[in-house]
């Protein structure tokens, strides 16, 4: 678990976890969050899915912020 502020111009390094399921509870700004191939934009506040071995990564354009509270969930 743990709390993430992201501000643009920024891609965050594409990661999948093999181990948990994880999920972003978006509490504020705007992104673009990458899954599997699929790019959806995202508005705080919201919550975010990620199935386990995922690839995925968070895209901010310049002038956005995200913040989040990401929490890995062990099946």
């Amino acid at each position: 678990m743990g709390l993430v502020t992201l501000r643009g111009p920024i891609h965050k390094t594409p990661a999948a976890h093999d181990t948990w399921e994880q999920v972003y509870l978006v509490y504020s700004g705007r992104a673009t969050v990458h899954i599997e191939g699929k790019s959806r934009v995202v508005d705080g506040p919201t919550v975010v899915t990620i199935p386990k071995g995922s690839h995925h990564s968070v895209e901010v354009a310049t002038g956005d912020e995200i913040q989040y509270v990401f929490v890995n969930q062990y099946r």
